[in-house]
């Protein structure tokens, strides 16, 4: 009951910020950007509305982003991309610069498997998309997910993950990369129930919930 009223609460706020004309104050766009848009259901319906009202290309355009705010300017690039339930990259009228920016910003600060699984997604979704750009932004996801260290991370985030939504992602990155976790993921099974084969990002879209 809590977990459905804190969601609530989010896409409220959200919401009712997006209704709004004015831009709203500095410290309401701050939690908008930071903490709006992961609200455990489908982060896509507030991607949108936390881009827009959160100023999201403001942030981006700084020089340097610290290690929490730029995890959750993944969180809000990767429910632009999910357009399947609403509108996103599509509509945000500062898509192209925005991705470039936020691409530029990973090559620093993507270092967890977790934030390659967002990497991934935006190679997806770049592989078909119809834009004039999509070559920069895939080489720039190329750069990340050809490092040789992710193997050794992914197994260790099966074998020491930090929560469910972690778990999902190693091992759902390990699937896409054709990392072998089979022993890592036979080992798992004493201590949480197996996770799901799940298809790859943007042809379903659907995980497990993050922790809020």
């Amino acid at each position: 009951m809590k977990f459905r009223k804190d969601v609530r609460r989010r896409m409220c706020v959200a919401h009712e910020f997006a209704a709004q004309a004015r831009p709203p104050a500095e410290e309401i766009r701050e939690w908008i950007l930071r903490d709006g848009c992961s609200n455990g259901v489908v982060d896509a319906y507030l991607g949108l509305t936390c881009a827009v009202k959160g100023d999201l290309i403001s942030a981006l355009r700084q020089e340097t982003l610290d290690e929490k705010l730029f995890g959750s300017i993944a969180i809000i690039v990767d429910a632009l991309l999910d357009e399947g339930p609403v509108s996103g990259i599509s509509e945000y009228e500062h898509a192209k610069e925005a991705l470039e920016l936020y691409v530029c910003h990973a090559q620093k600060h993507v270092e967890s498997v977790v934030l390659l699984w967002h990497m991934l997604n935006v190679r997806n979704w770049a592989e078909t998309a119809e834009t004039d750009y999509k070559g920069e932004i895939l080489a720039q996801c190329s750069k990340i997910i050809n490092k040789p260290d992710w193997q050794e991370k992914v197994v260790k985030a099966v074998k020491q993950p930090d929560d469910d939504f972690a778990f999902f992602c190693a091992t759902n990155v390990a699937s896409r990369l054709d990392i072998d976790i089979s022993a890592e993921l036979f080992d798992s099974n004493d201590i949480r129930p197996p996770v799901p084969k799940q298809p790859h990002r943007n042809a379903c879209s659907r995980t497990p919930p993050r922790p809020t």
